[in-house]
């Protein structure tokens, strides 16, 4: 084979099977227990609050049975999860359930104890403000408590999740890092590639191993897994005095993806494989395309809808290249 073409070749093997970069780690027994094992202590902090509900104002336990009923339900969820060893499969079944219901609880207790507020206030009852005033007080007391058992509950599991995080994210660094040594190998510029990747080390890794080494409550180490994402998803902003700095989402494999693409466009450019223009002038408008829509989000969470479009457009782009290569297309 001619030299030249190897190049070619590797790049368009790499992207003709799919780039994969952070696509492995979903089965980790250990981040899915931690998982399941927060999700216990919230349940435990919300069947207690209940439970001082029920205790401290007078009558409200009949309006507290649903909620009641939604946390046994989870709690049978929670059972039927020991064992699994996907965090995948741990998030999707919490996502059924935990974020719903305990919105749903909150809601629904915020809007009883108002009706009971509103009731006491409208002079319901003899010593109305002061018996509203004892239950609020009694109810903030003992939350203050609970809240303080839910973050030692949690503190284990969140730096497990931590841990799975980080060590995940080298992986896939390492691979990235591994991929264009071979590109490279063959002469292929990866300068831009390798930008990528050091931008990864600086902007995500330092900062959060950073953050997790020295956090010594839940509530930092959920700061740190909820502002600092390689790729998406990341809502939770920072505090530093009175400046708030928005969550880092680096879209990794989004700009590995166009970068590669990129590269595999400029060599069917240029050598006698190209065999068809107007595909490869349709490909490098699918990868502009979604470059201007990575560009858009920045450092934010990609929406559903640009999530899509960004996807369909590198498929797009893969599919056309592999067209002027002389493949079939696939699907």
């Amino acid at each position: 084979m001619d030299p030249k073409f190897c190049p070619l070749m590797v790049l368009a093997a790499s992207m003709l099977c799919g780039l994969a970069f952070g696509a492995g780690h979903a089965n980790n027994a250990s981040a899915a227990g931690a998982m399941v094992s927060k999700i216990s202590c919230q349940s435990a902090l919300a069947q207690d609050y209940l439970s001082n509900l029920s205790s401290t104002i007078p009558g409200i336990s009949g309006n507290l049975t649903e909620y009641s009923q939604e946390l046994a339900y989870l709690d049978s969820q929670l059972s039927a999860s020991s064992g699994i060893s996907s965090v995948i499969a741990v998030e999707l079944m919490m996502s059924r359930v935990s974020n719903p219901l305990f919105a749903s609880i909150g809601s629904g207790i915020r809007l009883r104890l108002s009706q009971y507020a509103a009731a006491y206030e409208a002079g319901s009852g003899a010593g109305s403000s002061q018996t509203l005033a004892r239950a609020a007080g009694g109810l903030t007391a003992s939350y203050v408590r609970l809240l303080g058992a839910y973050y030692n509950c949690t503190i284990t599991p969140d730096r497990t999740v931590a841990g799975y995080k980080i060590n995940a994210y080298q992986s896939d660094i390492a691979g990235a890092a591994s991929y264009t040594r071979n590109l490279s190998y063959y002469g292929v510029n990866v300068s831009g590639l390798d930008q990528v990747i050091n931008g990864a080390n600086a902007s995500v890794m330092a900062p959060l191993q950073s953050m997790v080494a020295a956090a010594n409550s839940t509530t930092q180490l959920e700061v740190a897994i909820g502002h600092y994402c390689l790729y998406n998803g990341c809502t939770q902003q920072i505090y530093y005095g009175n400046v708030i700095q928005k969550p880092l989402n680096y879209h990794f494999d989004a700009r590995m993806r166009i970068g590669s693409y990129q590269l595999v466009l400029s060599r069917l450019e240029n050598t006698k494989a190209a065999s068809n223009a107007s595909d490869l002038y349709l490909a490098q408008s699918h990868i502009s395309i979604a470059s201007e829509i990575l560009q858009a989000a920045g450092t934010g969470s990609l929406s559903q809808a640009q999530g899509r479009a960004l996807a369909q457009n590198l498929t797009d782009a893969a599919a056309l290249m592999r067209a002027a290569t002389g493949q079939p297309r696939l699907g």
